[in-house]
């Protein structure tokens, strides 16, 4: 048999990627189908799949013929090489006949009267014409019983499918039932991804196999996974390989007027007709590309009933740079008029990215600012639109200070706050003071958003926090409030500023009516970024009032809306989880504080977060470190957290930490080094300094104090302790700081206990339990070690109110449970993982030994990292050494 008649009855060899797709199979042979037909575009597995139902025949001795059909092939043709593939198959069929369809019926008799089971498959339907197809349906009409067809195609050309599977005898099969799963995605990979890779690739692949097939391939010859971005990324460069296969396989029989259709619609971000049709001068391009029928199954609707297409990643970035590549003029002309429409119809992340493809910074500039600039994206969030701000470069932000304001925010929510101050500095210096727009642009807008912008670099540290910053916030947010040309996100979003700076500085009177405007605001705009950030403060406000139910209720509503309205985003679901944390911690909750500590990365570095959140991270960080691992443990989370806000110039988080520091070293006794530590860090020296700070937040002055007596009282110094404990009862009364209120009165219940003045300490303590009978909050009392003897001796033979009864049963038993020595289960799988840890082994190793799953490994370890509140695998295992769980 020559080379040329062997390649088209013989099924292809296992390629070196090949997978399994054993439920597949699986499922069309549980069917008992005498005609099964798969329809797909290239690549989708079509051919590897029927070729492994051949084998599969052939294992179990029956006869199995397979042939490759192409564009030459006649009825006769067809015959011929039938023939040759049932000789291959040990099937050899005698005789001849003067036509296609009489030999295909002697075929077909032949089959028929040898009763054994006959597999026939045809592999590449779609290159029939005319008489052949005729044929194959005369076959199909009048096929044995003991004969099973098997079709693969990329589209019908004819044949009469539909009758066979009316009558209940077979079966088709379209593209998405060959898309890899993501169980499969990752068994592809060899169980080597990560979970993020694992999903990025699935979404992006959107499981077609040969996407998936060219990726590997990349990632087997060692290069990074970036140069093959055009399977994961919008605007990748298409590799060698996947030019080769898109132009020789794909497009091969696509029409030369069809594919320049195709390669302006992957010009879009998305296919909407009207939009399409108003660039390309046209009114028929959705018809059109529904008759492409190569790109059935790559080309899928977005929204069922709107008529909006998008193309697959691959063929969009194949399309995208051919264009760029062939014809870089056109290229640049139709990205600027899709841009332009999508501007018109609001869709302004998409018209920024055109805008960049046409490299036209006008055009650019143009569209954010006609949207409202920096109004735009407080309304809308960082998330959505800070990947399509990378263009706002250097000549960008000179040219256009307003586009300079906006790109100081995101680089401020990216964490990069020195660049953000730098460019904010330069424009300042640029604009006369943000006083003249050398673009000839709304000045006033310009002071506006520059106002707005310095209180945001405040706000995270980037500047220092002052009452004359507050006050040119409030005058600024009284101006612009009046002024007509002022997008009302903005105006909002000083609301929001004034409002934080307020509840920053425990002024919350003065908070609330600016919190009022701008929840009025963001529900008018149906602003879910506005609502998400106002939802935060007054939960922060209500936090330190006491109110741990509002609390509650704004942190939930926060993360409804990350989870509903903003996408899930990441960054804000952190701000989320500290704040829940932190509630958590207060009423002393440990078990939900224990999973939710684990999603707090140290150091938190979360671009997001003003001080105040900064500052609750830390705080919830350092207590979980020294709930779980004691002082040692807090100091050694602080050396981390130190220096990170130092290498970010942060000075009031810095200074709160040291605070923080300085408590773990009173309480451990080490009051030569907090006395040292304190005077290295130039901390206040004189507690007026402390009573009375400028541009000091709540939450610093908090710490401070709390540190201070801490300090005065391990160094015996009771008087100033007193006097200091007075003084601050009073401010956090006058301005309603009941959790600052609380931490005091339980500090000052042990200082009188061990002063021996217990009737002072009694009704400290008392005031405590009322207030804790309120708002649930047992912390501030359960971290004093002194406490299990504190409040039975100054409990002992007083006479309190039920709910302060009850507030002192219930933080007895929060006692009792601290002293409890605590070691989580641990199933035998994450014992035996936690001892080969501990012998130094890799999750491979690890993974061989148990012969798990790389994935499986993961799984088990971040459960062990939960049940210890371990940061890693090394102190993980030292946590179980301490405990006796392993040796």
């Amino acid at each position: 048999m020559s080379w040329l008649i062997a390649g088209k009855v013989k099924p292809p060899q296992y390629s070196p990627f090949h997978l399994d797709r054993k439920t597949l199979v699986e499922e069309v042979e549980r069917g008992h189908w005498s005609v099964a037909a798969i329809r797909a575009p290239g690549g989708f597995g079509k051919t590897t799949l029927l070729a492994e139902f051949c084998r599969r025949a052939k294992r179990r001795n029956e006869i199995a013929g397979w042939l490759t059909l192409d564009e030459d092939d006649t009825a006769e043709t067809i015959a011929h090489y039938l023939g040759f593939a049932l000789e291959e198959a040990g099937f050899p069929v005698a005789g001849s006949a003067t036509d296609g369809a009489g030999r295909l019926n002697r075929i077909a008799k032949a089959i028929g009267d040898d009763r054994r089971p006959c597999l026939l498959v045809f592999d590449e339907l779609e290159s029939l014409r005319g008489s052949a197809v005729d044929a194959l349906n005369q076959l199909l009409q009048f096929a044995p019983p003991n004969l099973r067809l098997m079709f693969g195609m990329r589209r019908n050309p004819g044949l009469d499918l539909s009758t066979v599977v009316l009558h209940g005898r077979g079966v088709e099969y379209g593209p998405d039932w060959l898309r890899f799963s993501k169980a499969e995605v990752s068994t592809y990979f060899d169980d080597s991804l990560s979970h993020r890779e694992l999903v990025a690739f699935t979404e992006r692949t959107e499981g077609w196999p040969v996407a998936l097939g060219l990726l590997r391939h990349e990632r087997s010859t060692q290069r990074h996974v970036a140069t093959f971005d055009p399977v994961v990324g919008r605007d990748a460069h298409v590799s060698g390989l996947a030019l080769d296969w898109l132009g020789h396989r794909l497009f091969r029989s696509v029409s030369g007027e069809d594919f320049e259709l195709l390669v302006d619609l992957a010009q879009f971000d998305w296919i909407e007709p009207g939009v399409v049709d108003e660039v390309l001068n046209r009114d028929d391009s959705a018809r059109r590309l529904a008759a492409l029928e190569p790109l059935d199954g790559l080309a899928q609707p977005i929204e069922r009933g709107h008529g909006e297409w998008r193309l697959h990643p691959m063929i969009k970035a194949y399309c995208e740079e051919r264009l760029k590549r062939t014809d870089p003029e056109r290229y640049r002309e139709l990205h600027g008029a899709i841009g332009t429409a999508m501007a018109r119809r609001k869709h302004i992340a998409s018209a920024v990215r055109h805008a960049d493809r046409a490299n036209d910074i006008a055009l650019l500039a143009e569209i954010l600012l006609g949207a409202g600039g920096l109004g735009l994206f407080l309304q809308e969030g960082m998330a959505r639109f800070g990947n399509t701000l990378e263009l706002l470069t250097e000549p960008v932000t000179v040219r256009y200070p307003r586009l300079a304001m906006l790109q100081c925010r995101v680089l401020v929510y990216r964490s990069k706050l020195a660049e953000a101050l730098a460019l904010f500095e330069r424009t300042r210096l640029g604009t006369a003071d943000f006083t003249r727009d050398p673009a000839g642009g709304n000045e006033r807008l310009l002071h506006y958003e520059a106002s707005y912008m310095r209180a945001i670099l405040v706000g995270f540290g980037a500047l220092p926090f002052t009452n004359d910053g507050v006050e040119e916030l409030v005058s600024t947010h009284a101006l612009l409030k009046g002024d007509d040309e002022v997008a009302p996100a903005l105006a909002a979003g000083h609301a929001v500023l004034a409002f934080g700076a307020y509840q920053s500085l425990g002024m919350f009177e003065h908070a609330g009516e600016y919190a009022d405007e701008a929840e009025a605001t963001f529900e008018q705009l149906d602003s879910p970024h506005g609502r998400f950030h106002l939802h935060l403060n007054i939960g922060m406000v209500a936090l330190a009032c006491g109110r741990a139910a509002e609390a509650e209720r704004r942190y939930e509503s926060a993360a409804g809306l990350v989870e509903q309205r903003l996408l899930g985003d990441r960054m804000l679901g952190q701000l989320v989880n500290v704040l829940q944390a932190e509630l958590h911690l207060e009423c002393n909750r440990l078990e939900p504080l224990r999973k939710l500590v684990l999603l707090v990365p140290v150091p938190f570095r979360n671009g997001a977060a003003w001080f105040e959140i900064v500052a609750a991270a830390h705080d919830v960080i350092v207590e979980w470190k020294f709930e779980t691992g004691g002082v040692e443990a807090a100091l050694g989370v602080l050396d981390a957290l130190q220096e990170s806000t130092r290498s970010r110039h942060l000075a009031a988080a810095s200074r709160h930490l040291a605070a923080v520091r300085i408590g773990h070293l009173a309480r451990d006794g080490r009051v030569e080094d907090a006395q040292r530590y304190w005077v290295d860090r130039r901390l206040p020296a004189q507690d007026d300094e402390l009573m009375h700070p400028r541009g000091m937040a709540w939450r610093e002055q908090e710490a401070l104090v709390c540190a201070r007596l801490r300090l005065l009282m391990a160094s015996g110094r009771t008087r100033p302790a007193r006097s200091l404990l007075r003084q601050y009862l009073a401010l956090t009364h006058r301005n309603g700081l009941v959790r600052s209120r609380m931490r005091c009165l339980a500090l000052s219940a042990v200082l009188e206990h061990q002063a021996g003045d217990l009737p002072v300490g009694t009704a400290h303590l008392v005031d405590y339990l009322r207030l804790m009978a309120a708002t649930g909050f047992a912390r501030p009392m359960v971290r004093e070690a002194a406490a299990g003897r504190v409040l039975p001796d100054l409990l002992d033979g007083v006479t309190i109110e039920p709910a302060a009864r009850g507030a002192a049963d219930s933080l007895l038993r929060h006692l009792a449970q601290k002293d409890k020595p605590s070691t989580p289960d641990f199933s035998r799988r994450e014992r035996e993982i936690l001892e080969l840890l501990g012998q130094g082994k890799r999750d491979k190793e690890i993974a061989r030994e148990l012969s798990l799953t790389a994935h499986g490994i993961r799984y088990h370890l971040k459960n062990i990292y939960r049940k210890t509140g371990a940061a890693g695998r090394a102190e993980a295992v030292n946590w179980a050494i301490g405990r006796g769980v392993i040796r």
